[in-house]
C-alpha cells in the first residue's frame, strides 16, 4: 500500500515522519507537492491508496469524493481521501482528532464548547463538538463568514451551533466548559479571562502547535483550567486516520515520541 500528502507548500510537513513511526517504515508515504490540484489528484488515482490533503486543496478534494462523512459535508471540505471498493471516500481527520480530545477530557453531551476562529480548524472543531451533542458557539471577527458556515452546517444536520462576535469571548467564557482556540495569535480578551477563575473546571484546547498563542506564562495565569496542547490534537487526528488508511492500529507511542522530538522535546 502507498500513501501520501498533497498540498502546496508541504516541505515542512511532519506527516512522513509520523507515518513512518506509526508503522516502523512498513508502508510508503510520499510528499506529492505541486500547485496544481488536478495533477496531484491524478497521481493519487494512479499510484496511491490514500492521501492526506492540506492547503489549498481541501475544498477541491471534497468535490471529487464519491462519498463523504457527515462532518465533511457540514464543512464542505475534507483533508483525507481513501480508495475503497472502486470509490473515493472523504474524511476530515481534524474532526476525528478533536472528538478524541473531548472524549479523553471527559466532556459530556450537553456541555458548552466555544470555538474561537472560523478557518479550517475552527470549522472542524465546531462540527466535531456539535456532532457530540454539545452546545457549540463559533466566535469570529467576520460574522458573515461564521454565519454562512453555521447556516450550511445546520442544513447538513448539525444542530446546536451558534454564532457570536469575537468581542464577546470574555463574556461567553463564563458559560463554557471548553474553549477551542484556533487563532494564530492571542486576542486581548485572553488577558481579561486569565486569572478570573470562578471555581468552575474548564478545558482549553489550542490548535496551533508550532507557535502557540498561549505561552507558558499565559497558561499559568488560568485557574481551574486543563490545557490540551495542539500536539495532542495532531497526534489523535493522525493516528485515527492512519488506522482508516491501513486497517492496522498504528504505534501511537512511537508517533508521540516523534512529535516531542520534532517540536522541541516538551512532553504533552
Amino acid at each position: 500500500m502507498r500513501f501520501g500528502l498533497i498540498g502546496h507548500p508541504i516541505g515542512h510537513s511532519l506527516s512522513p515522519a509520523l507515518f513512518s513511526a506509526a508503522y516502523a517504515g512498513q508502508f510508503c508515504y510520499d510528499l506529492i507537492e505541486g500547485p496544481d490540484f488536478e495533477e496531484s489528484y491524478a497521481r493519487f488515482l494512479s499510484d496511491y491508496d490514500g492521501i492526506n490533503v492540506t492547503t489549498p486543496f481541501k475544498e477541491q478534494a471534497f468535490a471529487k469524493a464519491d462519498r463523504a462523512t457527515d462532518e465533511c459535508r457540514a464543512i464542505a471540505a475534507c483533508n483525507v481521501l481513501v480508495k475503497r471498493e472502486g470509490e473515493v471516500l472523504a474524511y476530515n481527520s481534524d474532526c476525528l482528532g478533536v472528538r478524541q480530545c473531548m472524549c479523553e477530557a471527559g466532556l459530556k453531551t450537553g456541555s458548552c464548547v466555544m470555538v474561537a476562529g472560523c478557518g479550517g480548524a475552527g470549522k472542524a472543531a465546531a462540527v466535531a463538538a456539535a456532532g457530540l451533542g454539545m452546545r457549540t458557539i463559533v466566535l469570529n471577527r467576520t460574522m458573515e463568514k461564521a454565519e454562512a458556515f453555521v447556516d450550511h452546517a445546520r442544513a447538513e444536520g448539525m444542530a446546536g451551533l451558534e454564532v457570536a462576535s469575537m468581542d464577546r469571548l470574555a463574556e461567553l467564557y463564563s458559560q463554557c466548559d471548553m474553549l477551542i482556540y484556533t487563532l494564530p495569535r492571542p486576542v486581548k480578551a485572553l488577558d481579561e479571562i486569565a486569572g478570573a477563575g470562578d471555581g468552575r473546571r474548564r478545558i482549553i484546547l489550542e490548535a496551533n502547535y508550532r507557535d502557540p498563542a498561549f505561552s507558558d506564562g499565559l497558561r499559568a495565569r488560568f485557574r481551574d483550567t486543563e490545557f490540551i496542547r495542539g500536539e495532542r490534537w495532531l497526534l489523535h487526528q493522525a493516528s485515527t486516520i492512519y488506522g482508516v488508511f491501513t486497517d492496522i492500529r498504528p504505534d501511537v507511542a512511537a508517533m508521540k515520541k516523534i512529535l516531542e522530538c520534532k517540536l522541541g522535546g516538551q512532553p504533552f
